[in-house]
């Protein structure tokens, strides 16, 4: 159903009970997730799609082009921003699809 975001009111393709677009709802995920690392109310970041530093709440994506970060396990990490070290889990999961020929 075509709806108008309540945060950034552009028409968008969204669910009956939703008022806000998904590229504005992660936006705000990604706000709430930097204020709770910036007053100390979390540590840790699990199981989002973006890294995060856990000291300052940065957002990295550029930065983690290298291959690395796509095999499962931990990886040593240095924010951009604040220059502090720290773990990354990547997670991999698969999944597969069949289909008669």
């Amino acid at each position: 159903m075509i709806k108008i975001c309540k945060t950034c009111g552009k028409e968008r393709n969204m669910m009956s009970w939703e008022t806000e677009c998904y590229p504005c709802e992660k936006e705000r995920h990604a706000r709430e997730i930097r204020r709770q690392i910036e007053n100390g109310e979390i540590t840790s970041v699990d199981c989002e799609d973006k890294i995060y530093c856990p000291y300052c709440g940065q957002v990295h994506e550029e930065d983690c082009e290298d291959d690395t970060f796509y095999v499962g396990g931990e990886h040593e990490f240095i924010c951009c921003e604040c220059e502090k070290e720290f773990l990354v889990d990547t997670h991999v999961s698969y999944s597969y699809s069949t289909r008669r020929e």
